[in-house]
């Protein structure tokens, strides 16, 4: 019998949220982002 591999993929809100934080400097020192409604403005 095979396991699969379990891969967690991430909700898109997370996802663009991770893209996000990762394109903002360090030196801005912004550790959380939220996100409310299905766009960002």
């Amino acid at each position: 019998m095979q396991r699969k591999q379990q891969q967690k993929e991430l909700p898109p809100s997370q996802n663009m949220m991770a893209i996000i934080l990762q394109s903002i400097p360090k030196e801005a020192k912004v550790t959380k982002i939220e996100y409310e409604g299905p766009r960002i403005a």
